[in-house]
């Protein structure tokens, strides 16, 4: 078994025991308050009115008026006479979801669990709200038929696996605001073709991009702390060409690109750094030019 694959088998092994936690979770501390229309609502917090969308008890999961189509969830909702604020949205709210397509979640949100939306394989579109600070962990997992995200300003952290295997998923817009990126964030995109990922960003984690064998423009975050992670671009065989920013070439190590023929691949460099990518290792397998345009 190669290293990837036997780092494959290690993460993919994580988010199973994690996914396995994660509906114990909701029957324990996710059960409803209330319903309104086809939502299920649990108060959080009393005394401002506050509640978040939650799925209705795991034991009742095959429920016969899920929310489907077009849906827009309500930024107050009214019970007994009292309006309530919907501020989260829980942990597996609309896990497996098939016929749901499209949903606007309104800027009231701040909080969206994990796997909230993931397996919604009909989901083409998704408003996120600009409250957001951090997308959990494969909260849009297996969404395969989204094309599009447009991540808000304001989101530090992409939780792992976030966007994984959504095969559809072509143009993706990151925040300047972004810090983190998780392991696995949009592995198995297969429809990717660009990615710019923001100055800002300090981490990008493991395998994060590995398998969008259509992404062909990859432009990398200019911080010279930035950490990138083993086999961040593996299999990515459609790369056509990466930018950077670093005066001085920035150490990675070979698996960053592992499965890719580098010849073939133009590196774009700052103006009078060539010759320092042309003795790095790695970097030197590139074809390298210097016309460097900022992001």
């Amino acid at each position: 078994m190669t290293k990837f694959l036997k780092l494959s088998a290690t993460i993919a092994l994580l988010w199973f025991v994690s996914a396995q936690a994660t509906p114990l979770r909701a029957q324990q501390g996710q059960n409803y308050d209330f319903k309104v229309g086809k939502f299920y609502y649990k108060i959080t917090d009393d005394a401002n009115r506050e509640v978040t969308v939650v799925s209705k008890p795991k034991t009742y999961q095959y429920y016969t008026d899920r929310p489907t189509g077009d849906v827009s969830i309500p930024a107050i909702v009214v019970k007994d006479g009292k309006a309530y604020r919907v501020t989260g949205i829980g942990d597996d709210a609309f896990c497996g979801y098939t016929t749901l397509n499209s949903i606007t979640i309104p800027n009231s949100v701040t909080v969206i669990g994990e796997a909230a939306f993931a397996g919604c394989r009909g989901l083409v579109s998704v408003a996120l709200p600009y409250g957001l600070a951090r997308i959990e962990m494969s909260v849009f997992e297996y969404c395969t038929s989204l094309t599009s995200i447009d991540i808000p300003d304001g989101v530090t952290e992409i939780g792992h696996r976030a966007f994984a295997n959504c095969t559809s998923l072509s143009s993706v817009s990151l925040p300047k605001s972004l810090d983190r990126m998780g392991v696995s964030v949009f592995s198995g995109c297969t429809n990717l073709t660009s990615i710019a990922i923001p100055d800002s960003v300090t981490t990008i984690g493991v395998a994060a991009f590995a398998n969008c064998a259509s992404l062909a423009s990859v432009a990398l975050p200019c911080n010279d702390s930035v950490w990138i992670g083993e086999y961040v671009f593996y299999g990515c065989r459609g790369l056509q060409s990466v930018t950077v920013g670093w005066q001085k070439p920035l150490r990675i190590t070979e698996d960053m690109f592992d499965d890719i023929d580098l010849s073939k691949v133009i590196l774009t460099v700052p103006p009078g750094t060539k010759e320092a990518y042309l003795a790095a290792d790695i970097w030197q397998k590139f074809k390298i030019t210097e016309e460097y345009f900022s992001k």
